[in-house]
């Protein structure tokens, strides 16, 4: 299957914020997006709401006038993943030298709004375009790109992440 580069939620809620239209939530509630950010969301307790995607996701992209200011440079922050992180497929080949030889992905790498700046869980992981530091700098996506499919990359082949529960020094 490959690597899938997946940018629906993204622009769903880019329709959302321009035209306040409801069914664009339900639309981003029935993604695989929305499943993958609800999963990690109840798997490491979030503070959102986790009884239904629905809400989770009118939680992420509400109130809409909060994030109008915002809108443009989050559409910039899209171009620049279709253009710097899918096109050249570099964010993978980095990835790849650092896993096992013949690794290869079989997941998707999420582009989000509003959940946390990105986050890894099973084979796949997401990356929050709203976030404050990629608002400030488009180019950061592409390391958080390589640091969130590392994660997702480690996890498919040890199936968790490790757990660093240090008490003492």
């Amino acid at each position: 299957m490959g690597l899938v580069y997946n940018f629906d939620f993204a622009e769903l809620a880019i329709s959302f914020i321009e035209t306040g239209d409801t069914k664009y939530l339900k639309k981003l509630s029935e993604l695989n997006a929305a499943d993958h950010i609800l999963n990690h969301a109840l798997r490491f307790n979030y503070d959102v709401p986790t009884d239904s995607k629905l809400s989770l996701v009118t939680h992420l992209l509400t109130p809409i006038s909060k994030y109008k200011e915002i809108l443009p440079q989050v559409v910039k922050n899209l171009d620049y993943a279709k253009k710097h992180i899918t096109n050249c497929h570099t964010v993978e080949k980095a990835v790849l030298d650092f896993l096992p030889k013949g690794f290869s992905f079989s997941g998707s790498i999420f582009f989000t709004w509003g959940y946390d700046i990105g986050v890894a869980f099973g084979n796949n992981c997401s990356l929050n375009l709203a976030h404050p530091i990629f608002l400030k700098n488009m180019s950061e996506l592409k390391y958080y790109a390589v640091h969130e499919l590392h994660h997702a990359g480690f996890i498919a082949l040890k199936g968790h992440m490790p757990s660093f529960e240090i008490s003492t020094r």
